[in-house]
């Protein structure tokens, strides 16, 4: 199944092969238990877990935090896989955080999303290359202002836990308010939580993830360590 918001002319989708807030689950598309991207007629799609919409300007950002060592592997497989199916009609970049540091893939900016830059940054984010290894501590702040000061149309945002192993490591008011000030193109941002429920629904809060997406007209996806690939 399919849900579609809509704000301005960009589209955000999901193929609800997952656990999708107020969307019922289906099949897996063939091939990937994540799907393999909603296209809808315009021949600027993209999708990262199932999550998709319709974009030219895109912006991966991918939590490379500690927490992330056995899961990255498996993030990093599926986020070639997205790359490879955008268009030259398209551009991307792919930002990592970690500590209170992000980690682009070179050269700086949107990048033209043509074979040979395709092919480039598969290599570059390849754990094998070495210039992603997983570690510190988890702060998307100064990757999201990055990343939103290129106004994007469409975000992709991973992480198993936005606000950090400690409660306060990141306040999660203090998150929000610094994405809604650093969102003036009105970006939509479509997030994925893998392995782990965020802590703040045991609160009684809503998780901040979801409200994220919710806040930018984007959809929230919970990926489990199952469906990664992982057996717990």
């Amino acid at each position: 199944q399919t849900r579609t918001q809509t704000t301005t002319n960009v589209t955000s989708t999901v193929n609800a092969t997952s656990q999708l807030i107020g969307v019922a689950g289906g099949a897996p598309a063939s091939g990937s238990p994540f799907g393999t991207g909603l296209r809808a007629g315009t021949g600027t799609g993209a999708s990262f877990y199932g999550t998709g919409g319709n974009a030219r300007r895109i912006a991966y950002i991918v939590d490379a935090s500690g927490s992330l060592m056995d899961s990255l592997p498996f993030v990093i497989d599926e986020l070639k896989r997205s790359i490879n199916e955008l268009v030259d009609a398209q551009s991307f970049t792919v930002i990592f955080f970690q500590g209170d540091r992000y980690i682009e893939v070179p050269p700086y900016g949107l990048k033209t999303a043509d074979g040979e830059t395709k092919r480039r940054v598969s290599e570059w984010i390849d754990l094998g290359s070495g210039n992603i290894v997983p570690g510190k501590k988890t702060n998307p702040i100064p990757a999201m202002k990055r990343a939103l000061s290129y106004k994007p149309q469409l975000m992709f945002l991973l992480s198993d836990n936005i606000t950090g192993q400690g409660k306060y490591e990141i306040e999660q008011k203090y998150l929000i308010t610094q994405i809604e000030q650093s969102n003036t193109a009105k970006t939509k941002i479509n997030t994925i939580q893998v392995m782990y429920p965020d802590t703040m629904a045991a609160s009684g809060l809503r998780p901040t993830m979801q409200q994220i997406a919710d806040d930018t007209g984007g959809i929230y996806k919970f990926v489990s360590p199952q469906e990664l690939g992982l057996q717990y």
